[in-house]
């Protein structure tokens, strides 16, 4: 298969973690046989090709080039990974023959309100910025409107969406019935985040790798509830470890940072890097307001860690509470009593820790997502030849 994948960003020697996810998938299509080229779709995008790991990439902000790179490549499918506006107006919505399947992951398919969480009601600020996303958004969500149209009259163009919830929501805030689609997760690479058994007392660790722009990623309730158990008797047996940086940390590290059980680092980490926190730890805090997945939770869970999560969006699709990790009404001492209720309970511990790990694994491991998606774009590219 000829595969040209359009998306927003990609990762190069400068950029290393943008749409990972993305990188992981192309090169096990490439190990499938698939030739594949990548372009570039964002608007800031300066002309600019380059091959990252053996991937051929083209950047370009001009709609024009991307025209020509399909026209020229001939491609016996488009992959599209967060399709917006302009990529729909001047590209999809004009596609009559090329089989396409477009990746929905979330905020290009979301209303505006489901973000509320960002902004602060005293903060005039917020109100600017507010405007600005329910304006950007609105006719985010007036081209996605139409693009389901188009698939629904078109069996050539599908969508594939990462959760239920993910293609649900999509669909209430698009006012619009989805037809052609497929619910594929993102896959994880279960060779690097196998499974290893942990002690009974690696209970006592926790890590926590957040990014702290959003308030999305709960870290304020994680802050919180770390308060409230400062005051029990077992704050002083626990091993915290939080990697992150954005304008969130702030209240956290203010209150934790005198802490000498608490190891704060302000970077990003690595997946080898990653990895070897895994190992370390036993309990992995993945509180979130809002996910269509959550793959950094599907990682822990595949390495071993008990997985503290939150019961809403599409989280209990991949973490049922008590059978692959412990979900919270995302209240600090409900956060708090569940971290305690693992650390007083070895026999839960190990459970979790196993049961978490196969049941990921079997969910979404990387060969298994890999084959289905690739089983997809060949049934895709045969129904247009029909």
């Amino acid at each position: 298969m000829k595969l040209l994948i359009l998306i927003d960003d990609y990762p190069s020697d400068e950029n290393l973690y943008s749409n990972v996810f993305a990188h992981v998938r192309i090169k096990g299509y490439i190990d499938n046989g698939a030739t594949v080229q990548v372009a570039i779709t964002s608007k800031h995008m300066s002309v600019k090709d380059y091959i990252y790991e053996g991937v051929p990439v083209m950047g370009s902000s001009k709609i024009q080039d991307i025209k020509n790179l399909i026209e020229s490549y001939n491609p016996d499918a488009i992959l599209v990974h967060f399709a917006i506006g302009r990529i729909i107006q001047s590209i999809l919505l004009k596609n009559k023959t090329i089989p396409t399947i477009i990746w929905v992951h979330g905020y290009e398919a979301l209303g505006w309100y489901r973000r509320l969480f960002n902004f602060h009601p005293l903060k005039p600020k917020s109100y600017f910025k507010l405007a600005s996303l329910i304006f950007r958004n609105t006719i985010q969500l007036f081209y996605f409107r139409k693009l389901i149209s188009f698939t629904n009259k078109n069996k050539h163009i599908s969508f594939i969406f990462v959760s239920e919830w993910m293609k649900k929501i999509a669909s209430t805030d698009c006012f619009n019935k989805i037809n052609n689609f497929s619910i594929i997760g993102n896959p994880i690479d279960n060779s690097l985040f196998s499974y290893s058994k942990k002690e009974d007392e690696k209970r006592f660790n926790l890590l926590m790798i957040r990014p702290f722009n959003s308030k999305k990623y709960g870290t304020d309730l994680v802050t919180e509830a770390l308060l409230i158990l400062k005051n029990t008797p077992i704050y002083h047996q626990l091993n915290i470890t939080i990697y992150g940086k954005g304008v969130e940390k702030s209240k956290l590290y203010r209150l934790l940072k005198n802490d000498t059980n608490v190891h704060l680092f302000g970077t990003f980490v690595n997946q080898i890097k990653i990895k070897e926190l895994h190992d370390e730890n036993g309990i992995f805090l993945g509180i979130s307001r809002q996910d269509a997945q959550g793959v950094s939770m599907c990682e822990a869970l595949s390495s071993g860690l008990v997985v503290i999560s939150s019961n809403n969006t599409a989280i209990p699709e991949y973490i049922p509470d008590n059978k692959a990790g412990l979900l919270t009404n995302n209240t600090p001492q409900d956060i708090a009593n569940k971290i305690s209720q693992v650390i007083n309970d070895v026999q839960l511990f190990n459970r979790l820790s196993k049961d978490g790990s196969t049941y990921i694994q079997d969910k979404v491991g990387f060969k298994s997502i890999i084959q289905q998606e690739l089983n997809i774009i060949s049934k895709t590219i045969n129904t247009k030849k029909e």
